[in-house]
């Protein structure tokens, strides 16, 4: 597959240098950074369809917010 160029501010390379291991092409870090996001989106929707009926907002909202696993309804 032929390369392309595309234009980045010099801060974003900068930053994509350290996102990456040495050795690593802008394109393998990309990826991963692209593979994570979806990961992250596809966890997201998941959690959005779990049934949540009779439990209180503030303990919904405390949960997404510490990152915990959801509670599963019994």
């Amino acid at each position: 597959m032929a390369a392309t160029t595309i234009k980045i501010q010099p801060g974003t390379a900068a930053t994509l240098r350290k996102l990456g291991e040495k050795g690593m092409t802008y394109d393998e870090i990309i990826n991963e950074l692209v593979f994570a996001y979806l990961a992250f989106v596809d966890k997201l929707y998941q959690r959005v369809n779990e049934p949540i009926v009779g439990r209180p907002l503030e303990e919904i909202m405390d949960e997404l917010e510490s990152n915990t696993p959801p509670r599963r309804r019994r």
